[in-house]
């Protein structure tokens, strides 16, 4: 299978929308609030460390997103 730019375009706009798209959704948002929450608790009310997991839980739920659906199409992204 030979990829080229078109199909790698492909491949990450197909990533890139599938990632907003998820972060669109109040429950992404819930989850990373919610770990947030528990890990700033968790040391001592430490309200930085609690913001970073969050974060780091939101995009990690997105980007997991992303290449799920890439992976899920690929036989139309790369189709030769």
């Amino acid at each position: 299978m030979k990829i080229n730019k078109e199909k790698m375009k492909l491949g990450f706009a197909t990533f890139v929308h599938s990632s907003l798209d998820q972060l669109e959704q109040s429950w992404t948002w819930g989850m990373g609030l919610a770990c947030g929450i528990y890990q700033g608790l968790k040391y001592n009310g430490d309200p930085k460390k609690g913001i970073l997991t969050g974060v780091i839980v939101t995009g990690t739920i997105a980007a997991t997103n992303g290449l799920m659906n890439v992976f899920t199409h690929r036989n139309k992204i790369f189709s030769e």
